[in-house]
């Protein structure tokens, strides 16, 4: 036996021997709702671990099997060629269908795991139920990757000279062994490309554990708070992962793909934006119910809205029933996860109106102040913003399903269905670090807010006189610049002050700072860009250059050459001179020859304060042929990328302080 053959099997029995004790757990968690037999808890808990092994081990398989090149297997051949680096090898884990189902699943097992030690000491008679809550949802993704879209598949030549998939030879057949792979697009082969997709499951994943802590909290009654203070830092781990693979994923998006920018409210892209945008509320509940405030219903719903909308959005992206660049193709999946989600969904509404856990609060909450209110405004924003994606995410099915013809929302109807919450977001988040002012010294606090609005003033006065803006724009980049000298005071006085007091250095509080000015600066980043940017279409030749918006580009000659996977590519550089400054970028038409696709390249000069994008349109065929391009500005799209850094940076100094505040 080939080692490549031994290491296929013992992926395949893991990934086989996984789906058995799933199956096994589930049966032992409904008995032992039922009796109690003694020892029998320990028992789930180690199988749980066992699972977990099995599954660890069916990616750790199919990881060699990448590596070594068995391009027998038929994720391997998609996925892997011979010019791949090892580092690119690693995105097939994730990049089709049957090894991200495997990688899914192998997380999905690790939170059941990780639950069980979570749940030690005051949480340990809800062990039991939050394993089946776990386990049941891990069966329906391990269920399909073993019996539908198996990752172990060989290639077999049958006699009549057909290929068929299977994991073991069919009669007569003879093993398919290529010399080479096809391989994955290369625009999936980016370092933001390799950690976009796992940094967004752990995201994800991390927040079926409070979900399953909650569902059996309802089941068996009880004070939530004992868990919530245990699960903060792992809520708090998912916030930051799923904020990294949002961010990556739309730094690809802008500087890989030539749409023309880093978000295109595609269904997909919906997906991810959803459960982020809850996670923010989830984090500020959590936080405020653990200090005594009248939170638990928000944390209640937040925590089920992220995993059955996740769920929701696994299947737009799983099945192929909405229209979308990131979908996989369909196939088994949309069937079972709609199951998935009906059984998720009647669960949560039957266990928070009929059951005996308590969603009202454990103790008598303190009396509202202005923190409290602010927050539940905040809550009350995210809300809206989720309502008006999920409604235009939904919307061609719906407008089918109940009207008879499809119907779509277009960028502009979101931007503008969204600006408003949007604006009140930033308002709100703005006033957070002045509400103890507004509690304790109202008068103060009004002439600290009336300082700060008038300090703000200035900016969009100048965007009014330079830029073509509209009132609405110019009242978003005031409140944008509001929050930020807001949040730039408070950080002057919780983090500063106390340095040249000679005070300890208040880490924690430099976290929660870092996050807000993050997110001040993203939201400067998103109006520059989504405001402010401007697209021109045009002929670029050589030795004619054009002007636009204050910048000449001017064009060399094309050169067709061959990369290392053998792909053409047609390449023109364009010196970019804007004032004293001169630079070079070089946009290209790539030929990918195995999957006979084209795919342009921008060229991109960055720029703290305008980004200037050169993306060509088609490939020329002569050196002397002009031939058309579209250049795009991108005003503060940096201050994305840079808002993002800001808040994941905050997140990770979150972790030194041993409980919320």
């Amino acid at each position: 036996m080939a080692i490549t053959d031994f290491i296929g099997m013992l992926g395949y029995m893991g990934l086989t021997g996984a789906f058995i004790l799933c199956a096994a757990l589930i049966v032992l968690c409904v008995f032992l709702h039922f009796r109690r037999p003694q020892g029998l808890e320990a028992l789930a808990a180690w199988l749980a671990y066992a699972q977990t092994m099995l599954l660890g081990l069916a990616v750790l398989a199919l990881g060699a099997l990448l590596q070594l090149g068995a391009y027998q297997y038929q994720v391997v051949f998609n996925a892997v060629e011979n010019a791949m680096t090892p580092l690119e090898r690693l995105g097939g884990l994730w990049s089709a269908q049957a090894s991200s189902l495997l990688f899914f699943s192998f997380l999905l097992s690790a939170a059941a795991s990780l639950s069980i030690r979570l749940a030690r000491g005051s949480g340990a008679a809800l062990v039991k139920t939050i394993l089946l809550v776990l386990q049941t949802t891990l069966l329906f993704f391990i269920l399909p990757d073993v019996f539908f879209a198996n990752p172990f598949l060989k290639s077999w030549v049958l006699p009549a000279g057909e290929v068929s998939y299977a994991v073991f030879p069919p009669e007569n057949a003879a093993l398919l062994l290529p010399k080479d792979g096809q391989g994955m697009n290369p625009s999936l082969r980016h370092i933001a490309m390799l950690l976009h997709p796992p940094t967004l499951y752990l995201g994800l994943i991390g927040f079926f554990i409070p979900y399953a802590f909650l569902l059996a909290s309802l089941i068996k009654g009880g004070d939530p708070a004992a868990w919530l203070r245990r699960l903060y830092p792992v809520v708090l781990v998912s916030w930051v992962m799923l904020t990294a693979g949002m961010f990556l994923g739309s730094w690809w998006a802008y500087t890989i793909l030539g749409w023309g920018g880093y978000w295109g409210w595609d269904a997909v892209e919906i997906s991810g934006l959803v459960p982020w945008l809850l996670s923010f509320g989830l984090i500020h509940s959590i936080r405020m119910q653990l200090r005594g405030h009248a939170f638990q219903r928000w944390t209640n719903a937040f925590t089920l809205a992220i995993v059955i909308l996740t769920l929701f959005g696994i299947l737009i992206t799983r099945s192929g029933i909405l229209e979308s660049v990131h979908a996989y193709s369909s196939g088994a999946m949309g069937p079972v996860l709609t199951v998935l989600i009906l059984l998720h969904l009647c669960a949560s509404l039957f266990l928070l109106a009929f059951r005996r856990g308590d969603s009202s609060q454990s103790a008598a909450p303190k009396p509202a102040n202005w923190e409290e209110r602010i927050l539940k405004g905040f809550n009350a924003c995210l809300a809206a913003l989720v309502l008006v994606s999920l409604f235009g995410q939904t919307l061609p099915l719906t407008s089918q399903l109940f009207g008879g013809a499809s119907a779509s929302f277009s960028i502009a109807d979101y931007e503008r269905w969204t600006a408003l919450p949007f604006l009140l977001l930033i308002l709100l988040t703005a006033l957070c670090p002045l509400a103890g002012l507004l509690d304790n010294h109202p008068q103060r606090a009004g002439r600290v807010i009336a300082w700060l609005a008038l300090l703000t003033v200035p900016v969009p006065i100048f965007l009014l006189l330079r830029y073509p803006l509209g009132l609405p724009a110019a009242a978003g980049f005031w409140a944008a610049s509001f929050f930020l000298a807001s949040w730039l005071r408070n950080f002057a006085r919780e983090c500063l002050l106390p340095v040249f007091s000679k005070k300890p250095f208040p880490l924690p509080r430099l976290g929660v700072n870092l996050i807000h000015l993050g997110l001040a600066v993203l939201a400067l980043g998103i109006l520059g860009v989504e405001t402010l940017s401007g697209t021109y279409e045009g002929q670029l030749a050589a030795g004619s250059p054009i002007r636009v918006n204050g910048f000449e580009f001017s064009a060399g000659e094309f050169a067709s050459s061959l990369d290392a996977s053998g792909n053409v590519v047609f390449e023109v550089p364009v010196g970019i001179t804007h004032g004293d400054t001169v630079r070079e970028v070089r946009p290209a038409v790539i030929h990918f020859t195995k999957l006979g696709t084209l795919y342009a390249r921008p060229g991109l000069a960055a720029g703290w304060l305008q980004d200037a994008q050169v993306i060509l349109e088609q490939t020329p065929r002569s050196a002397d042929e002009t031939y058309p391009v579209r250049i795009a500005f991108y005003p503060l799209i940096n201050w994305i990328w840079a808002g993002g850094v800001l808040m994941l940076l905050g997140g990770l100094m979150g972790f030194f302080r041993r409980k919320p505040r």
